[in-house]
């Protein structure tokens, strides 16, 4: 559940990134973030905070960057071309469902499941803080409910805690309830 209330995990995150670039004195990021304004933002605004809050928790490492095209382009299925292509489309998916998707609030929308659910959660996590996937989770009605929490993590708790991800998914690949 790495979003429960879209317009609650919009307003924490630009609270959280001003106030951390106010804190390091980091003057460009806070004229950027206060130039964007506080939520709700167009899809501009929501990048400013995005990638303010990137450089803040250090997700635009040269090394982060390389782990995420690592993973794009390590698997036979895809190559340097579609992550370019990925950009793209990304850009062109954004524009056209940006309304419906800044609706989005699981509290509200999904109350009940009828399947078991495995959230796997960055502890870190500042784009979904993690008090906005508990409030889906600890309301959510579903036969069973498991948290595992990656506590290293932040939003990309598969690039973070690679490998802990992986046995993880092989653990719960591999259990007869799903």
């Amino acid at each position: 559940a790495q979003l429960g209330d879209w317009a609650k995990s919009e307003q924490l995150t630009y609270e959280y990134a001003l106030s951390e670039a106010k804190r390091i004195n980091n003057h460009n990021i806070v004229r950027n973030l206060e130039r964007a304004g506080p939520p709700p933002h167009n899809a501009d605004g929501c990048l400013t905070q995005r990638t303010s809050l990137a450089t803040l928790d250090g997700d635009t490492s040269t090394w982060k960057v390389l782990q995420m095209v690592w993973l794009f382009i390590s698997v036979p299925e895809y190559s340097l071309r579609n992550l370019f292509r990925f950009f793209k489309e990304l850009d062109l998916s954004i524009d056209a469902s940006w309304a419906e998707v800044t609706g989005i609030n699981l509290v509200k929308d999904v109350p009940k499941l009828e399947m078991s659910a495995i959230f796997l959660l960055g502890r870190n996590d500042h784009i979904v803080p993690s008090e906005c996937s508990k409030e889906f989770i600890d309301t959510l009605d579903a036969p069973s409910k498991e948290v595992i929490w990656f506590e290293e993590s932040k939003h990309l708790p598969f690039v973070d805690e690679a490998g802990k991800f992986n046995r993880i998914m092989k653990e719960v690949s591999k259990r007869k309830c799903l």
